[in-house]
């Protein structure tokens, strides 16, 4: 699996998904009024839901500040995700006070069928939902970009790379 942002795999589809609802929509982020995020409950983890970055290790699981960094940086990611330049921006402590996790409203039944299948019982499924501009914008994502499942393109690849060379210590 390749991933594409410099956080938790598990954040992964609800990233995904704000970005295409943003590109679909031709949202802005600062016509965000809401972002609900609804998905395993591996997300609702205490690590996970709080309000609070106390390092940059913090930025790769507090889902607020992840899912408020995606309106902004979700369509270039790049370690500078990291950096208290970046998590520290106003506009993004701003956006991630407007998020909030849920679990799937199919949790239970995803779970059951994959257990009956003899799989582990955690998904990637997510929900996302954005209010914007007085509306209210859907879409599930099954499979994050990256996965065997929605693999990435060589271009993908090559832009990952593009992205993550200014970070490297090979300079």
């Amino acid at each position: 699996e390749y991933k594409f942002y410099p956080c938790c795999r598990w954040n992964h589809a609800g990233i995904d998904g704000i970005c295409q609802l943003m590109q679909q929509n031709r949202i802005k982020p600062e016509e965000i009024e809401q972002i609900v995020v609804q998905g395993d409950s591996l997300l609702q983890a205490p690590n996970r839901m709080g309000r609070e970055l106390k390092s940059s290790f913090d930025i790769q699981f507090v889902n607020a500040f992840i899912f408020g960094l995606a309106p902004y940086f979700g369509f270039k990611p790049s370690p500078a995700w990291q950096t208290p330049e970046i998590y520290n921006l106003p506009e993004i402590r701003a956006m991630a006070e407007k998020v909030k996790i849920d679990l799937h409203p199919r949790a239970n039944e995803i779970i059951a069928s994959k257990i009956k299948a003899g799989q582990k019982p955690s998904f990637r499924n997510t929900v996302v939902e954005i209010r914007a501009r007085g509306k209210k914008f859907v879409i599930e994502v099954e499979e994050p970009r990256g996965g065997p499942e929605n693999p990435p393109t060589e271009s993908e690849l090559l832009e990952k790379f593009r992205n993550n060379i200014p970070f490297s210590w090979l300079k």
